[in-house]
């Protein structure tokens, strides 16, 4: 197997039990402001979509909006695909990991959350300049990702937590937490992920509430996963 598809494969098991489901696309696209010189075929067979898509974008705010057709309270997507552009009259193409959030408890530190468990689950720290992370004007509490995983160091380590298999047997669960004013919760998600090895993702559910002067509630999504069996 190429190191890239093992890449993948392991990319595709951290968004599942993150969360996430994963979309398949087609590159061809009809982008109305594409971020980059595009790709423009000259003999399309769909006069809609004349061009190789430059942004994973489009295609998954798509997909959310056919999956609000569900009445689902929060969406989240994944894809793993290429994107086409010009650069310096070249044609140039790179894999892209890219994803979208949305519901109510849906915010910015939320994604990055999910970045970085991506990248220490690898084994890597975080390189701002392989992410970029922004919220969809136009459109509630809705943030979109995107890493560019063919610029990642090889896959060389894995955290202690190993590699998972596919697809997993992950359990979901919420968690509310009463802790002192004082408790950061940056610390406790990091105490909670390090607590067992079968604690795969803690995520902010929502903001905290403060209940009086000394104590406070923390909402916590968590995920839970074991290699070895299914978890009960």
């Amino acid at each position: 197997q190429s190191t890239s598809y093992v890449q993948d494969e392991v990319l595709r098991d951290l968004m599942v039990a993150a969360g996430f489901d994963e979309q398949i696309t087609e590159p061809l696209v009809s982008e109305i402001k594409p971020n980059r010189i595009p790709v423009v075929l000259q003999n399309s067979l769909n006069v809609e979509k004349s061009m190789l898509r430059t942004s994973l974008k489009g295609n998954l705010i798509l997909a959310l909006e056919e999956q609000k057709k569900y009445r689902k309270d929060r969406i989240y997507l994944f894809e793993i695909g290429k994107v086409y552009y010009q650069q310096n009259k070249e044609y140039k193409e790179e894999k892209t990991l890219s994803g979208i959030m949305q519901g109510i408890d849906v915010s910015y530190s939320g994604i990055r959350g999910v970045v970085e468990y991506v990248f220490r689950r690898l084994g890597f720290m975080v390189d701002n300049s392989l992410v970029s992370i922004e919220a969809l004007s136009g459109h509630n509490n809705l943030f979109f990702f995107e890493i560019l995983i063919d610029q990642l160091p090889s896959l060389t380590k894995v955290n202690k937590k190993g590699i998972y298999t596919s697809p997993p047997h992950v359990v979901l669960e919420d968690l509310s937490l009463l802790v002192p004013m004082d408790c950061r919760v940056g610390d406790l998600i990091t105490a909670l992920e390090n607590i067992s090895p079968v604690v795969m993702h803690v995520q902010l559910g929502e903001e905290p509430r403060t209940l009086n002067d000394n104590m406070k509630s923390v909402f916590l999504h968590v995920s839970y996963h074991d290699p070895k069996k299914t978890l009960s």
